[in-house]
């Protein structure tokens, strides 16, 4: 009766928080189980979730997906809270995701009571987790990163961007089928002596991996290039101009995702980007954004565009080969 009463009242007696804030705790939550023990962390859990779910809230930088993960001390499962039960209900799509060679069960914590949400992009976050799951692994993805090839102090200057840009652009041709190059500017803080960065995204991973192994370790002005993998959503933000912090880049290096739709909001800034490399197949579902663009392009090669590369044209293209 007095157990009764409390609940009438709205708040728990088992743990003294009120009823319908635990409630809401709880339609926010996911479980997971079957975690490899020792191998899997709450910075990982935080990592993947996050880039997964990027596409479904307005901020992923400052106000990203997940709120908190809590680990039980065993290591063996996880509660995962997330900022809105929409988040949660797509989170579940993730279902026997592979994470360092285990499927995690998901699930919803006890005491949850179904609400209204919906699965949201439940394809797209499933196709973006399953790549950073298995980055972590040190997979294949359709994207690789060349760094070493020029130093931040000259890729800030225009004509240097255009000119490592033709150049990656013409070597990436003999591997495959080149969605789109992105070289973002680097930030005043970066020093100039620092590396710049370079992003190829390829048709396929199997073409990516043909450019990794072609280009890692190849000598550039007697300095050695460095070609990793790294995710679309790396890519995409790198596409938007930014400069996307190496241990970010490190802990979602890998694995293979080719087709991955993209939800709106997942490349911010993507908009008011100079001359563009429209790619109208490459970001469904991203409406009022501006292409993908290689800044600072001009002239065509001959035969590339729509007919060439079916899904690719160019309003800004590459000078014609000699």
């Amino acid at each position: 009766m007095v157990a009764a009463a409390t609940a009438a009242a709205g708040v728990s007696a088992a743990s003294g928080v009120p009823a319908n804030d635990a409630q809401a705790r709880k339609s926010r939550e996911i479980y997971i189980g079957n975690l490899n023990i020792g191998t899997v962390t709450i910075e990982m859990l935080t990592e993947l979730f996050n880039a997964a779910l990027a596409g479904m809230v307005p901020d992923p930088v400052t106000n990203p997906p997940v709120i908190n993960v809590k680990m039980d001390a065993t290591g063996r499962f996880s509660f995962v809270e997330f900022r809105t039960e929409e988040l949660a209900t797509t989170a579940m799509t993730l279902d026997k995701t592979e994470l360092c060679g285990r499927p995690m069960n998901i699930g919803r914590p006890k005491g949850y009571v179904p609400g209204t949400s919906t699965t949201g992009a439940a394809t797209d976050t499933l196709a973006a987790a399953q790549q950073v799951a298995a980055a972590l692994l040190g997979g294949v993805t359709p994207v690789v990163l060349l760094e070493n090839l020029m130093s931040v102090g000259l890729i800030r200057v225009a004509e240097e961007r255009q000119e490592v840009s033709e150049m990656v652009y013409e070597e990436a041709l003999r591997c495959g089928r080149v969605l789109g190059i992105a070289v973002p500017v680097p930030p005043p803080e970066v020093p100039d002596g620092d590396s710049c960065r370079v992003y190829v995204k390829f048709s396929s991973s199997a073409e990516a991996a043909k450019c990794k192994e072609m280009m890692d370790g190849r000598l550039f002005d007697d300095i050695k290039v460095k070609a990793t993998h790294v995710t679309e959503v790396d890519y995409n933000r790198a596409a938007a101009n930014e400069w996307i912090n190496p241990a970010a880049v490190a802990a979602q290096v890998g694995a293979a995702a080719a087709g991955l739709q993209l939800t709106p909001g997942l490349a911010p800034g993507l908009a008011g980007m100079p001359s563009a490399i429209p790619m109208p197949s490459f970001l469904p579902g991203l409406p009022g954004s501006a292409p993908l663009t290689v800044p600072g392009l001009t002239g065509g090669i001959p035969g590339l565009g729509a007919a060439g590369i079916p899904g690719l044209t160019l309003t800004g293209a590459f000078p014609p080969p000699p």
